[in-house]
Formats: structure tokens, C-alpha cells, sequence
């Protein structure tokens, strides 16, 4: 699996503003301790956007090569300096982009541990395009008509503030075209792999006085959402807890109804995050990650067979009481690798409205609902991270129903027909948009509910 960084399955970053790493970002100066060094230089495959205007325009695929050099082993509290950087490239003639035209690049690198770390950049200053060479020795020359760049880069240190396989790990790349005369082309690239390409890694050794030690932010203090990002959560209030980071997404899935033998759409419904500091067990070396998550759901109206031969239509109304706990739990291996678990439980109270019954209104009152609040456990299924999203399933027990009825008592029809254990439910969340310090995926897209 070339270009992967899987560790036990883990498909992307927790991107929690500064989550395990901290990027100095000129406030520390020097390298790593570490006395030897490795060089690494590796393919890069991209899939870039390029915008109309170019002939084909859309989607290409762009080879890149990226080099540098790195220290073999780091410690906590040390920066860690990349160096020697350096980005090849090889664009497609269809593109349009000519040759001699000049271009720049900034190179979205993550440094991790576990699966867990923050966005840094590094930047690639203008240099002509010329035409393309082979990338490397043996590989075959590129078509004629395609255009080959290559520039030296610079990155900030990392420094990490806590121990473990620290892995640098390539996601996105933006290249902006420059020519005399001419509008600037920017374009926007992905790894073809949506884990991103490792580009290396190194160990990162506990010291003296890292042991029980908090997980570092970015130099500034915490995150706060400014006048420039401003982001509300669903009690309306501001976000900006010092010890988190806010984010939201889009949440979409079915919930079966075991007696009735179908499934209702829930969402999609918003939820809001704070997604809080990693923290780091020096004795295990397991690393945590809570967030907590406000969900504000739409109404969701479905139609059963009720007792398997009547169709019945009703309204029915999620909303969350207290706090939604995203947790997730990497536990280190022996091998160095971590084994990752996300669960999300949450309260909800359910209400019903809008009943009609073989086409005719039934009157149900104002306050149909369930006589205990809901007790949600769902577990990811697969990877997930805030960043990227993923899928949660689990099953739910629904209580009895009270105060339904306008006239007549009808808890005892809902309770019959619905009420019971084993109602599968499955949620998916789109990727995680956060607004600061500069905004990410934003706005926040909706899923494709899985089954």
C-alpha cells in the first residue's frame, strides 16, 4: 500500500488546530538533537483541479516527487527541522499550462502521531516551468508537449509534545500558474490516496520531563474564534473554549423501526463540535481525543405498514438533550502501531405528530412522546476522524410512549407498534469544516448516508 499511513486502520488526521504536534512557527529555532539524518525522495501521485479555461479543463492527474532530509530520531520538546526540500513535477500538456510560464507551490504537510496532528505548510517560491524530463532514473519520459517545475522549499520545525512514530504525511498541494499578460491560474491538488503519502518518519523519545506532560497548541495560546470567524454553536453562544477547537459537520443516516420492519431518514441535521486537546498516557503511550457535539436535527417524516398491513405517516422529532461525547481512543501496540476506536453516545428524546392513519389524520396531541429519553451508543464503523468524517452504527432501545391521544389514550397503540429494543440505526458525517485560524472545508458539506 504505497503512499499509505494507515496505522491499524486509520484513514486521516483528528485536524484538532494543534492535536499532538505543535508548530513552532519561527519560535523555536535549530534542529533535533538526533545525530543522524535520513534523505527521503518520494512519488507523489496528485489528482489537481484545474479550472476552465484550460483545454481539457477539470480533473488531471499530476506526478510529483518530494524530497527531504530529516533526523533520524527526535525528542519531545525538541524541534524537529525538515530541510533539503524539494518538489518535482511533471503537468499534463492537456492542461493548457504552457511552458516557460512560472509557477509556486505550497505543499500541506501533517505531521502525526498516531493519526493525530496539525496542518502545516511548506512553500515553494516561483521558478519557470520548463519543458518535462523524466522524474527519475529508468521511468520512462513524459509525453511530448507536458511541462516539468521543480523548486527548493522551506517548512517551519515541528516539535512535538508527545512520544511515539512521528510521521510526515503529504495531503494537498496548491500550484499557482503565472504568465505575462495573463490572469494567475491557481490549482488546487489531492493525493490520490485520501489517507495522503508518507513522505517519512522518525521516532520520537519520552524525556525526563515530557512524563504526564498536556498536549502542546500552536504559539499564539488557545484558539478563539474572532470577529473574522465567527461561529456559533447551537445554544448560540461563541465557541471558544481555551482548551478546544470548534468544527462542524453534517450528519445524515437511517434508524430502523424493528416492528415496523423499516427505516426512517434522520437528517441531515448540523452538528457543532469542540474538539478537545489530545492528551497523552506516558505509561501506555495511548493518546485520547474527546469531543463534545451539539446535533440540531430536521423533522423526519416516513410511512409504515403498521401491524404489517396498515400505512401509517407520522412526523417524528430527534432533538438531543445534554451533551453529545465523541470519543476517541488510540492505543498504542508493541510494533509501534495504534489500534483506534471512536464511540459517540448521546441522549434523545422523541416526539410524534402528524399522524394519519390509512390516509385519515389521527389525532395525537401536542406531546406524543417517548416516556424515557433515548440512550444512543454508536460505534465507527471503519475509520473516522473529525476532518474527513465516517460512519457510526449501534443499536437503540425506544421506550414506551405517554401523552399521546386527544380524547382517547393511544399510548398503548405506539408503545405496541413501536416501542422496543433493537432498532438499528446508522449516522454518517460529512467532513469537518473549521472555521479558524483560517478556514477549512468550509462550508461544511452533506454526506452520502450509508445503509
Amino acid at each position: 500500500m504505497r503512499g499509505r499511513w494507515r496505522q491499524a486502520g486509520r484513514r486521516s488526521i483528528v485536524w484538532i488546530g494543534a492535536g499532538v504536534l505543535a508548530i513552532a512557527a519561527g519560535l523555536t529555532g535549530g534542529s533535533s538533537s538526533a545525530t543522524a539524518q535520513q534523505n527521503a525522495d518520494v512519488p507523489v501521485p496528485f489528482t489537481c483541479h484545474f479550472p476552465s479555461g484550460t483545454q481539457p479543463s477539470g480533473t488531471q492527474p499530476v506526478a510529483a516527487r518530494v524530497a527531504v532530509t530529516l533526523p533520524g530520531a527526535g525528542a519531545v520538546g525538541q524541534p524537529i527541522q525538515p530541510s533539503g526540500i524539494r518538489l518535482s513535477l511533471t503537468v499534463p500538456a492537456a492542461t493548457g499550462i504552457a511552458s516557460g510560464s512560472t509557477a509556486s507551490a505550497q505543499l500541506t504537510v501533517v505531521p502525526a502521531i498516531a493519526g493525530i496532528g496539525a496542518r502545516t505548510t511548506w512553500t515553494f517560491p516561483a521558478t519557470p516551468t520548463t519543458t518535462a524530463v523524466p522524474p527519475a532514473t529508468g521511468e520512462s519520459a513524459p509525453p511530448s508537449g507536458d511541462i516539468g517545475w521543480e523548486a527548493n522549499g522551506k517548512a517551519q520545525p515541528v516539535t512535538s509534545a508527545v512520544p511515539g512514530r512521528l510521521s510526515f504525511v503529504a495531503t494537498q498541494l496548491t500550484l499557482t500558474f503565472s504568465s505575462a499578460g495573463a490572469k494567475d491560474t491557481q490549482v488546487m491538488c489531492t493525493t490520490t490516496d485520501d489517507s495522503g503519502t508518507q513522505l517519512a518518519s522518525l521516532p520520537v523519545a519520552a524525556t525526563q520531563n515530557s512524563a504526564g506532560s498536556g498536549i502542546s497548541r500552536l504559539p499564539g495560546g488557545p484558539l478563539k474564534v474572532g470577529a473574522a470567524g465567527t461561529h456559533k454553536s447551537a445554544a448560540g453562544r461563541l465557541d471558544d473554549e481555551p482548551n478546544s477547537t470548534p468544527a462542524s459537520a453534517y450528519l445524515v443516516g437511517y434508524s430502523d423501526v424493528q416492528k415496523l420492519n423499516g427505516a426512517a431518514l434522520v437528517g441531515p441535521g448540523l452538528i457543532d463540535l469542540k474538539i478537545f486537546d489530545a492528551t497523552f498516557d506516558p505509561v501506555t503511550g495511548d493518546v485520547d481525543v474527546v469531543a463534545n457535539g451539539q446535533l440540531t436535527l430536521p423533522p423526519a417524516k416516513s410511512t409504515f405498514l403498521t401491524f404489517g398491513f396498515m400505512p401509517t405517516a407520522a412526523t417524528m422529532q430527534l432533538t438531543q438533550v445534554g451533551i453529545m461525547v465523541i470519543k476517541t481512543h488510540s492505543a498504542a501496540q508493541p510494533d509501534g502501531t495504534y489500534i483506534t476506536t471512536t464511540v459517540s453516545t448521546v441522549q434523545m428524546s422523541l416526539r410524534i405528530y402528524e399522524v394519519k392513519v390509512n390516509g385519515t389524520s389521527l389525532d395525537v396531541g401536542p406531546n406524543c412522546h417517548t416516556f424515557e429519553n433515548l440512550f444512543l451508543t454508536l460505534n465507527a464503523e471503519g475509520d473516522y476522524a473529525a476532518d474527513t468524517g465516517g460512519t457510526f452504527a449501534g443499536t437503540v432501545t425506544i421506550p414506551r410512549f405517554a401523552d399521546c391521544g386527544v380524547g382517547e389514550d393511544l399510548d398503548g397503540l405506539f408503545t405496541a407498534s413501536i416501542s422496543g429494543p433493537g432498532n438499528f440505526m446508522r449516522m454518517t458525517q460529512g467532513p469537518g469544516c473549521f472555521p479558524v485560524p483560517v478556514p477549512y472545508q468550509c462550508p461544511p458539506v452533506i454526506p452520502e448516508p450509508k445503509r
